[in-house]
């Protein structure tokens, strides 16, 4: 039996009540069918980081993050061979698929020789797959500064990991530097290749943009014709419904809206959410992905043979549309019915930052730990040394770059191993469950409040 259906029997037997709390968010949540979707969202999973020993010595690199289900595994390890930088990875997983994994890797030939790849286990509740919570505990696992956010069946093209490195450079504040993402015609594999011998497939009509038969609109704006030619890195402008993999700072990178499960609209939602928090979108010249072909998930398969499914996935996305669109940033007006994020209050028709609190990207922080910020971003600056003594001289305080994710120590204390919620983010920017490491402080994910170092519903959240 799974270890998850006894703990549960067993608590049922002796609560007589289910183990997920309902928690209605919107008023008519029991008039639909959509409410089992809604009330997942307040699903507690239990989360095991860290499976097994990481060493990642360079905190400046690229994590690759990612999510599968044990199903997915051999394709994970076809994705390990072609990256061989730092993973973090979410496995989906019942109690006993969990220790046979264990087992496996101990013998896997890839698996055993790599100290870079932290496997991370959420194990199995419920009747979805709970896609965006497994990418938020990936990305609280990354020990790097840079992330490249991606589905574990995209296949990155050859030498991607030092190309990347190289791109490193081409980083602005609150960038995402999008990789194209093509798939194989008529389920053609292909290994890793570079540009050119790609182009050449591409001639051929081989491989195509990704989804560009079923699902334009979800790369369309990449503008693939382009990149063809292109050889530098250049800028698009966002579109609806665009859900593009891409490379991120970790401490600019907000977490994923949890509401959504299974498939739909889960990568299409963050990116209304960069393009929201004022993201510039820039395409890659000389990396890509190409999908590796592999038969449909369960939950591609309800999304397309269940009305009530689309519907309750329109629903959520209309949802979150209408909770992004009330929702306003610290420095950005406010009108009645708009929620302030990021700490702060809609005072005279803008979100100001209260109590002595000063603003942080997009959050509101301890003036200590903004002054710690903002010095240490101008001792790692590599601008010139002209320009740099330039920016010394300037008086004016709003004129020094915005702060990245250079790594902030509180005064005479050490940081610890992991961060609490509210709290100062651990070694590696590791948070406990239920937070990510946003300007080096674990903030907890949307709908919930720090208290006590531990994260609480925000009753308050969707009036």
């Amino acid at each position: 039996m799974d270890g998850e259906m006894l703990r549960y029997r067993r608590s049922r037997e002796c609560l007589d009540k289910d183990l997920t709390p309902s928690i209605s968010t919107y008023e008519y949540e029991e008039d639909d069918d959509c409410g089992e979707f809604r009330r997942t969202r307040a699903t507690i999973y239990r989360t095991q980081m860290f499976l097994r020993p990481v060493d990642v010595q360079n905190s400046s690199d690229i994590t690759l993050v990612t999510q599968l289900n044990i199903e997915r595994f051999p394709i994970f390890e076809k994705l390990i061979s072609n990256w061989e930088g730092p993973i973090s990875a979410s496995i989906y997983a019942s109690d006993a698929e969990s220790f046979q994994l264990t087992e496996y890797w101990k013998q896997s030939r890839i698996l055993s020789t790599r100290r870079n790849i932290a496997i991370h286990s959420i194990y199995k509740r419920g009747n979805f797959y709970p896609v965006n919570y497994l990418r938020n505990v990936a990305i609280n696992g990354s020990k790097t500064e840079y992330l490249l956010l991606l589905d574990v069946d995209f296949l990155p093209s050859q030498g991607s990991h030092s190309i990347l490195q190289r791109h490193l450079n081409d980083f602005k504040k609150q960038n995402a530097l999008i990789l194209p993402a093509f798939e194989t015609v008529n389920g053609n594999s292909f290994e890793s290749m570079n540009k050119n011998d790609f182009l050449e497939l591409w001639a051929q009509k081989r491989v195509r943009p990704f989804r560009q038969e079923i699902w334009p609109q979800g790369h369309f704006a990449t503008d693939f014709e382009k990149w063809k030619t292109s050889e530098g890195v250049y800028e698009i402008s966002y579109q609806h419904d665009f859900e593009p993999y891409f490379l991120i700072r970790k401490s600019e990178c907000p977490p994923f809206d949890e509401r959504f499960v299974g498939f739909g609209w889960n990568k299409v939602a963050h990116s209304m959410v960069l393009n929201k928090m004022g993201y510039t979108f820039r395409v890659l010249p000389d990396v890509f992905l190409l999908h590796f072909d592999h038969p449909p998930s369960m939950e591609m398969l309800k999304f397309r043979t269940s009305p009530i499914y689309r519907k309750c996935m329109k629903m959520l996305k209309g949802e979150f549309v209408r909770d992004l669109i009330e929702t306003a940033l610290p420095e950005e007006s406010c009108s009645y019915g708009e929620r302030c994020v990021g700490d702060s209050a809609c005072i005279d028709g803008i979100c100001l930052c209260v109590e002595g609190m000063k603003k942080l990207a997009a959050q509101c922080v301890e003036p200590v730990v903004l002054e710690l910020a903002e010095r240490i971003a101008l001792t790692t600056s590599t601008v010139a040394p002209e320009k740099a003594r330039a920016t010394t001289t300037t008086p004016k305080r709003q004129s020094t770059p915005a702060p990245t994710i250079a790594p902030i120590y509180w005064p005479d204390k050490k940081r610890p191993i992991i961060g609490l919620a509210g709290g100062i983010c651990g070694v590696g920017g590791v948070c406990r469950s239920m937070t990510t490491c946003q300007e080096n402080i674990c903030v907890c994910f949307w709908g919930f409040k720090a208290a006590f170092g531990e994260c609480v519903r925000d009753h308050h959240f969707g009036e």
